[in-house]
């Protein structure tokens, strides 16, 4: 043999346990994560009734399994990289049957960017360790998108979350979620949807929420969340929606709202929020939808509000507010849907009744709505203002190519049917 031929065969026979410690590392680490869910198949309440999990079987890899996506990750070693199959995707919305989380043993998928387990009949609480950093290897910390929407998970939000600081997608909605939102939420700087709606959190929105300046939807509505609204929202300025509906919010909104002009649904409805409607609310220049009713509003509506141009629905109806209906109203010509009604409001709404052509107002118990005895509906004078319920009796209000309607009668059927 040469000397050239035994030095290259020498230098092969030393790299061969590097090579095969890697391809050995690489294996056991997709094969560990295929025996834990496995086993995690396993626990489910006979989950081969659901032809999704057929696929998951000892004989074929996990990369594919339905459900399961795997990609390429480069390891480090010996000087060397490689690249590796692991699972990086679970995607697995609707198709589970009953059963926990307590398998699904986060520590063996430290490379998963994307779990989406919503639509599914989950329950149990959120383990702690999903946000926890083991000391061997790190616990979900690529982790993007975590979605159990729609389940029937209990327990309170671990503060371990916060550990999961690539995370820019939050579903918890519709489960059965308790306890506060802990402060560690704050550490989520890259978070751009955090969704809890229909669950039982209770206590207060944590001012550190504002430092998820990166959040384009908000949703805490249908919880128990007290206090007030905190003036640090006004530094998420990416909001794009902001729903704290249905809970017992009190105080007034912080004029700092102003700040989120890129809003386009801002919903406060059933909470006990006071003092008067905002002025700054007249900066959200892309609002579609605009949801206040339920409250304990005070004053008058403010003119600033016909700035919203895009104004799809506004509805401030069961509150104490007073006054006239702005004329600025009239700028409104995207409006389909305007509920004032249950308010303590005063006329003439003819100023402003004119250009809502196609628009559903409603000013149910306004009972100083009209002014006086005469209205303008499509440049018609009509005298019998109450008949066409803008007084005590409920009104409807329907503009459909220029006729006028109440309780399905057009506007002249209206005027006579009393």
């Amino acid at each position: 043999m040469s000397l050239l031929a035994f030095e290259i065969l020498l230098v092969l026979l030393l790299a061969l346990p590097n090579l095969l410690c890697s391809t050995n590392s690489t294996a056991s680490q997709l094969d560990r994560q295929a025996d834990m869910l496995l086993r995690w198949k396993s626990s489910l309440d006979d989950p081969m009734s659901y032809g999704c999990l057929e696929t998951w079987s000892n004989r074929t890899s996990p990369c594919s399994w339905a459900g399961i996506t795997c990609s390429a990750t480069v390891t480090h070693g010996h000087g060397r990289s490689d690249a590796a199959q692991v699972v990086t995707n679970i995607s697995l919305p609707e198709y589970l049957p009953q059963g926990t989380l307590e398998h699904l043993h986060f520590a063996d998928l430290s490379q998963l960017s994307f779990l989406d387990l919503s639509y599914n009949n989950f329950s149990g609480s959120i383990s702690p360790s999903i946000g926890s950093i083991p000391p061997s290897i790190g616990s979900l910390m690529r982790l993007k998108s975590l979605n159990v929407m729609n389940n029937e998970m209990t327990g309170s939000i671990p503060g371990s979350i916060g550990d999961l600081t690539r995370l820019e997608l939050l579903d918890l909605s519709f489960n059965h979620i308790t306890g506060s939102i802990p402060p560690s939420i704050g550490k989520l700087i890259r978070l751009k949807s955090f969704n809890v709606t229909n669950n039982q959190i209770t206590g207060a929105i944590p001012g550190i929420i504002g430092n998820l300046t990166s959040l384009e939807l908000l949703d805490l509505s249908g919880n128990k969340i007290i206090n007030f609204i905190p003036g640090s929202i006004g530094n998420l300025t990416m909001l794009e929606v902001l729903d704290l509906s249905s809970n017992e919010i009190i105080g007034f909104i912080p004029g700092c709202i102003g700040n989120l002009t890129r809003l386009k649904l801002l919903h406060l409805t059933f909470n006990r929020i006071t003092g008067s409607i905002p002025s700054q609310i007249g900066k959200f220049w892309s609002l579609s939808i605009l949801r206040m009713s339920d409250n304990l509003f005070t004053g008058p509506i403010l003119q600033e509000i016909g700035n919203c141009l895009e104004l799809y629905e506004m509805d401030l109806s069961r509150n104490n507010l007073s006054g006239a209906i702005p004329k600025t109203f009239a700028n409104l010509y995207q409006l389909h849907i305007l509920n004032l009604s249950f308010n303590s409001l005063s006329g003439p709404f003819e100023d402003t009744f004119t250009p809502f052509v196609n628009t559903r107002v409603s000013l149910d118990h306004s009972m100083d709505i009209c002014g006086d005895s005469k209205t303008v509906i499509d440049n018609d004078v009509y005298e019998k203002c109450d008949v066409y319920s803008f007084g005590v009796v409920s009104m409807e209000v329907v503009m459909e190519d220029g006729m006028a309607a109440t309780s399905g009668l057009n506007k002249e059927e209206a005027l006579t049917s009393q």
